[in-house]
């Protein structure tokens, strides 16, 4: 067998007394432990650049999850606005009632004479006067109203404010003015 050529190596730093200097030393050291420090950065530049493709899947599957729960949450808008005008609603009527209990039996009584073919138009209760405003198709109905009125135990000094009768409207509006028993008149009012 042929003898294999030996290829010439060419090294620039002296072997022997570079190597057993200090700086010699420090060079050697660097030029190794370089090597290891670049490999390691490549290696976590490459895991990095591969897991961004994970990570970008990741946040799109984020996104649309989002996307989709706004617009379930959007869609119950309307009924979570409506709930909450009728809860408010609720609280306004629950907070007049209990301040206003003497109101309670002057309604309960008003509306407990009302004939069957008379319609309540207005109950309006200011201090010691009630104004009610209602519209009836039998002026005998107005009178009993009134009558049953009179003869109530919440309510005093009953009087027929006004009776009107539109053309073109079916029925007679009337207006009755009463004052509660126990609430003292003011003369302003």
């Amino acid at each position: 067998m042929a003898k294999k050529k030996k290829i010439p190596e060419i090294n620039l730093l002296p072997q022997e007394e570079f190597q057993a200097s200090t700086i010699g030393r420090v060079l050697q050291w660097l030029l190794s432990t370089f090597r290891y420090i670049v490999i390691t950065t490549e290696m976590i530049v490459m895991v990095a650049f591969l897991s961004r493709f994970w990570l970008d899947a990741k946040s799109s599957d984020l996104t649309d999850a989002i996307n989709q729960k706004k617009a379930v949450i959007a869609s119950y808008l309307t009924f979570e606005n409506q709930f909450r005008a009728t809860q408010q609603k609720i609280t306004t009527f629950n907070n007049f009632s209990s301040a206003n209990q003497s109101i309670n039996p002057v309604i309960r009584d008003i509306t407990a004479n009302v004939p069957s073919d008379i319609t309540l138009t207005e109950i309006s209760i200011n201090n010691e006067k009630v104004l009610i405003t209602a519209t009836t198709q039998n002026e005998n109905s107005a009178g009993n109203f009134i009558t049953h009125l009179n003869s109530s135990s919440v309510l005093t000094n009953i009087s027929l404010d006004s009776v009107e009768s539109k053309q073109g409207a079916a029925g007679i509006s009337f207006t009755v003015k009463a004052i509660i028993k126990g609430r003292v008149v003011t003369n302003g009012s």
